[in-house]
């Protein structure tokens, strides 16, 4: 395996310099990367059908015969090659673009399968753009299931698949990462064959035998680190002798409302945690808008009273933002006596400079970050507590560098993603959980609606009554953009564009999606919070990492695409204030499954119930799962779709263990 990881994607035939940079946006950069770039999911090619049966605005497959060789427009803008094709029922007028190699493949009576979408029009047909393909080559294509990959500018998913095709034939056999008596326990397939039958499979019986192969390794990977990890910390001593203080009983008796009593327990077990002379490892589970960076202040305070320091590191800037903000508030407030310093990847090389420094000097007793707190010059003195939040967006690695920073420190972690407790006892096996399942007295219950696509005017309606309130509002995507193979799905760029004519240049609508700089998103973020967006058309990049109490509204698209956890993560953007906040859930693909699912989501806003009834509707023929859980940083593996693999993983990891 190690030598694909060093090989060059520049090694396979037609990628070349130029070729390659897009694949890098999609950190392929190794034959290792390529192979390992999985689908996101499969398409089956239809049968043929004749031109009388072509409807308006379908993807269809037509066995053609060229009327008159392909002919050549030149225009300013570009060249448009033209063809006539024609069946013993129809004919149909197809257009292409910069293509000029088809006027030679195109001649008169030459035969293809054109595929695309059609436009018709009376008794006009046309397609502009479709897919060529010999006869026998497509329906080939008919019997298995084909690969749709995650794409980029300028990235095709035919190319990725040919690039897959040749990467195969050039490399197999790959080596086996499992040791034989793993494969024997376990009755998994090889390495070998789990990534052939991931890129083409058969049918999804071939899905499920690689899938559980892929993800069982990624979960035996990261339960060894687990247990590794938990041999060191147990019944670690600390270096730091930390006491109660009335500082911290005095600013909670200040506080003008009362902490719930999940905050309340959580508390006193951090507090227990930190005065036992043992290293806390302790994970705060709570539900969105819960008050857990409030108990995580709690923790810093205790740990400041004493003479020492923190670092609470954050996934995004935004989020570190928002943290730092928050903080500094009740800072001023209540006149903690924090010495607050802010370092993330857009703050200045010189300020860089000089927050390390007085860091290292201990001139401050809380940093706040992002991934900029884990690199190698920064020193904090009398590092005592570090701080981590939303854990799944790091890896096992991120989180020790920053424990690395002190010596036997201790470690406070945070988590918005509430899951079922199985899963929870066996992903959080080397930590103390406690959790927070109340909310705060003064928040109102979301009010949830779910409706048909036919139904978006209605929608769109609240948004507006929203807005005219003078609140703001978000609308969620499945994808970041337009693709053909998913015409089904909406796109944020797209969609914005659509938002804007039907509400007119009253609102400014603005779309956010992952594939922006980072520079981008923190600037649409922060302008959003700011209230200079009205509409934030997004992906799911806004699931953790916007704190808008003046955002009242969110509208879910292809809301059936998603987990249920995911969907109430999402929701847990809106009802963070004061006043009352609806989330609406578009369902454009209306199964009794979608109906099922997304009813829960409909009646509860328990995040608890709801990751329960996540993992219980997920069955044994949910190959593909719907979106990614997001808990952990898994390449395959989804904690609910795999959670047999999961459980498997664990057990002969103890087993190594024992």
């Amino acid at each position: 395996m190690s030598d694909i990881k060093e090989v060059s994607i520049k090694k396979l035939k037609g990628i070349g310099e130029k070729t390659s940079i897009p694949l890098s946006r999609l950190n392929i950069n190794s034959i290792y990367d390529l192979l390992n770039y999985y689908p996101r999911d499969y398409s089956t090619y239809n049968p043929i059908k004749e031109v009388k049966d072509a409807k308006d605005g379908e993807k269809i497959a037509l066995y053609l015969t060229i009327f008159q060789s392909a002919s050549l427009i030149k225009t300013s803008k570009m060249n448009i090659i033209k063809a006539v094709g024609f069946d013993n029922t129809g004919k149909v007028d197809i257009t292409f673009f910069r293509q000029d190699y088809l006027t030679r493949v195109l001649k008169k009576n030459t035969m293809k399968v054109f595929y695309g979408k059609v436009t018709v029009k009376g008794t006009s047909v046309k397609m502009d753009a479709p897919e060529i393909y010999d006869y026998n080559d497509y329906i080939n294509l008919t019997k298995n299931l084909n690969p749709i990959y995650s794409l980029t500018k300028s990235v095709t998913n035919r190319a990725l698949i040919k690039y897959v095709h040749e990467a195969l034939n050039e490399f197999i056999p790959l080596d086996e990462t499992l040791d034989e008596n793993i494969l024997s326990k376990t009755k998994l397939i090889s390495y070998n064959d789990a990534i052939k039958l991931i890129h083409f499979p058969k049918d999804y019986s071939d899905v499920r035998m690689a899938r559980n192969r892929l993800a069982f390794e990624e979960f035996l990977e990261f339960f060894r680190e687990i247990n590794e990890k938990k041999k060191e910390l147990l019944d670690k001593k600390s270096d730091f002798s930390i006491i109660e203080t009335a500082d911290v009983t005095r600013f909670i008796e200040k506080l003008p409302f009362e902490l719930t009593s999940g905050q309340k327990s959580a508390i006193n077990d951090i507090t227990s945690d930190l005065t036992s002379g043992i290293v806390m490892n302790r994970l705060i589970q709570g539900d969105v808008g819960s008050g857990k960076t409030l108990v995580s202040l709690i923790a810093i305070l205790t740990v400041a009273s004493n003479g020492l320091s923190s670092a609470l590191m954050a996934p995004t800037e935004v989020l570190a933002n928002q943290h730092y903000k928050t903080i500094e508030d009740y800072n001023e407030k209540y006149n903690l006596g924090l010495k607050i310093a802010l370092l993330t990847g857009s703050v200045s090389a010189k300020n860089k400079r000089e927050i390390k420094e007085k860091a290292a000097n201990g001139e401050y007793n809380l940093i706040i970050g992002t991934h900029a707190l884990i690199e190698d010059d920064v020193v904090i003195k009398n590092l005592a507590l570090t701080v981590t939040d939303e854990m799944h967006r790091f890896g096992v690695n991120q989180r020790e560098k920053l424990s690395d920073k002190g010596n036997n420190i201790h470690n406070l972690i945070m988590s918005a993603t509430p899951i079922p407790r199985s899963l929870a006892q066996a992903l959080y096996a080397n930590l103390n959980v406690s959790i927070i399942p109340d909310k705060p007295a003064n928040r109102l219950a979301i009010k949830n609606a779910v409706l048909l696509k036919e139904d978006r005017a209605k929608a769109y309606s609240v948004i507006n009554k929203e807005l005219c309130l003078g609140h703001q509002a978000y609308v969620i995507c499945p994808m970041a953009l337009e693709n053909e193979d998913e015409t089904s799905l909406k796109d944020v760029v797209t969609y914005s564009k659509e938002l804007q004519e039907i509400f007119g240049n009253k609102y400014n609508i603005q779309y956010l999606h992952g594939q922006l700089s980072a520079k981008d998103k923190d600037k649409i973020m922060n302008d959003f919070k700011d209230g200079n967006i009205d509409i934030l058309v997004s992906t799911t990049v806004i699931e953790v990492g916007i704190d808008v109490p003046n955002a009242t509204v969110i509208m879910i698209e292809n809301a059936e695409r998603f987990g249920l956890s995911q969907l109430h993560q999402i929701r847990g953007r809106v009802g963070r204030g004061d006043a009352q906040s609806y989330c609406m859930f578009i369902n454009c693909n209306p199964t009794d499954e979608s109906i099922e699912r997304l009813d829960v989501v409909y009646h509860s806003n328990d995040g608890f119930h709801i990751a329960n009834e996540d993992l219980r509707l997920r069955g044994p023929g949910d190959v593909l799962g719907v979106r990614q859980s997001g808990v952990m940083l898994f390449k395959i593996a989804d904690i609910y779709t795999d959670s047999k693999m999961l459980f498997l993983a664990k057990q002969i990891a103890d087993e190594e263990m024992n």
